[in-house]
């Protein structure tokens, strides 16, 4: 088994120092929303394309890989490095660009980020748990 790794064109690969846990969650959407009138009559509508969900859960992640060296009024990292921190705001998190999620059985997916924040909390012995969520669509 290798580490979960996040792969970008002209970026230094991000390289998980703690792979996601597993079983992880991954919920399948139908790019339709659905509703009901006051008279009982269910509408569809299809406002995309179906995609597939997928939460990776971390734990024991360390601050240096969390956000370390990462300089948060210049929003830049140190050359030749990389932290969780400098992907989201600098690589995928304003720009929702794709970019390729290794899992570590091997498989890549040609993922986006989901949603418009990480949700991480230090716990104890300064360490990070929290997940990260990306859109994978389906062709």
């Amino acid at each position: 088994m290798g580490q979960a790794t996040f792969i970008a064109s002209g970026v230094v690969p991000l390289v998980f120092s703690a792979n996601p846990i597993y079983p992880g969650k991954t919920t399948l959407y139908s790019g339709s929303v659905s509703g009901q009138t006051e008279g009982g009559d269910e509408y569809i509508y299809c406002k995309g394309d179906p995609f597939v969900l997928i939460e990776l859960r971390f734990e024991g992640l360390s601050a240096n890989f969390f956000d370390g060296g990462f300089n948060y009024a210049t929003k830049s990292q140190n050359a030749g490095t990389q932290c969780i921190v400098n992907w989201y705001l600098n690589v995928f998190g304003g720009s929702r660009q794709p970019f390729t999620y290794r899992d570590p059985f091997g498989e890549d997916h040609s993922v986006s980020i989901y949603g418009d924040h990480l949700d991480f909390a230090l716990s104890d012995y300064g360490l990070y748990s929290g997940q990260i969520l990306l859109k994978k669509k389906l062709d």
